[in-house]
């Protein structure tokens, strides 16, 4: 999982853990660089004392190559000077010879005694392990239980420093019980957990606190974020109240908020315009079409009345065709009636003279034929009419 893909509030636990961890690591490393500290103080403490033993038996050498003392004598001055030496109250120095012989000590009987067979708590044999160390470095520490006091059941830990004189082949040492130093270091110990209860812990505790209060805040604003993402333009952001970055994000989401509210208000204005503009559109079409079919109407009975009129005008002209032709028929048959009638007077007798003057001859007389059209036919006989003999009318030939 990468660091991306966690939360903000497993990002803050982590801190608060990591923060933890480091007063932790921060106070053991503290506790054992003191503890060190204070052992090698002790170590130095015994490398003074067993090199001041040490340049004690130097110096009285130095006696000796000068020939102003035998060795025996200066044995003997060293043990003399070298059992005085007290430190640290009843601490003191003590020499043996590489074959485990007691060379100097505090404690009479072991003086020129074997001392191999001196053993520590735990049943090991200390001068040998002492000499090993003294042959393989020269010099070194070597810790063990020993009991506190002669003839006493209660063992404590003890190191003892050794320092090898070659000259005559003994080793100088010393050794101090150093059970006070876990004494002192559970001391400091347990002061440092009281400076970190009192210090640390209320800081890890409000880092934790904050922590948690940055996380449930930013987890709430993104919960109403995608709310009012999904449309949900209700929700309240009440984070816009506080003076902090995450005051300031709940101010934008609220700028956010008020612009989506302003765009649903303009998009709702422009949906009820759309809606109104198209009911207008709706009625001026309405309205139009009213006109349009009032006035289309309108022409349409005008033009139906005048097709009409033109339809009873044209059944007038049809009527007085067909009687123009009748009548037409009718001249034409006088015509030809006359035409014969003309003729025969010309290649007839001389007409006689009346035998009456009222009686009219035979050739004037004619018969009267029906009148076939009527008052229409009447009226027509004055028209004129083409015949052989030249255009003439009907009452010149009734003449």
């Amino acid at each position: 999982m990468t660091n991306s893909s966690l939360s903000i509030r497993a990002k803050l636990l982590m801190l608060v853990a990591t923060a933890s961890l480091a007063c932790m690591a921060i106070a053991g490393a503290g506790l054992y660089l003191s503890y060190n500290r204070m052992y090698q103080d002790r170590v130095d403490a015994l490398r003074f004392m067993v090199e001041a033993g040490h340049s004690m038996a130097a110096r009285f050498e130095s006696e000796v190559v000068a020939g102003h003392l035998t060795r025996d004598e200066a044995q003997a001055r060293f043990k003399e000077a070298f059992l005085a030496i007290r430190y640290s109250g009843d601490e003191y120095l003590f020499a043996h010879t590489y074959d485990s012989i007691g060379f100097a000590h505090m404690n009479k009987a072991l003086m020129g005694k074997d001392v191999s067979g001196i053993k520590d708590a735990a049943g090991v044999p200390v001068i040998p392990v002492l000499i090993g160390i003294v042959k393989s470095k020269g010099e070194g520490t070597y810790a063990y239980d020993w009991p506190r006091t002669v003839g006493s059941s209660e063992t404590a830990l003890k190191l003892a420093y050794v320092k090898g004189f070659d000259p005559w082949r003994i080793f100088i040492g010393t050794g101090i019980f150093i059970d006070d130093l876990w004494a002192a270091f559970l001391s400091q110990l347990w002061t440092l957990i009281g400076v970190i209860a009192a210090l640390a812990l209320p800081a890890i505790v409000l880092l934790a606190l904050v922590g948690h209060n940055i996380s449930s805040t930013v987890r709430s604003l993104a919960g109403r974020m995608r709310a009012m993402a999904d449309g949900d333009l209700t929700v309240a952001f009440p984070e816009a109240g506080r003076g902090d970055e995450l005051g300031d994000m709940g101010r934008a989401t609220q700028v956010f908020k008020e612009n989506a509210l302003a765009k649903q208000r303009l998009e709702a204005e422009q949906v009820e315009q759309a809606r109104c503009a198209e009911m207008e559109k709706h009625r001026a079409i309405a309205d139009l079409a009213d006109r349009f079919e009032q006035a289309v109407g309108g022409v349409i009975h005008a033009v139906a009345r005048e097709a009409a009129g033109m339809e009873s005008r044209v059944a007038e002209v049809t009527q007085a065709a067909d009687q123009a032709g009748r009548l037409a028929s009718d001249v034409a048959v006088t015509t030809e009636q006359t035409s014969s009638n003309v003729q025969t007077v010309a290649a007839g007798p001389e007409r006689p003279e009346p035998t009456h003057r009222g009686s009219r001859p035979a050739w004037r007389r004619r018969t009267r034929e029906p009148d076939r059209g009527g008052p229409e036919r009447r009226a027509g006989r004055a028209k004129t009419v083409s015949g052989q003999n030249g255009p003439w009318t009907s009452r010149e030939a009734d003449q």
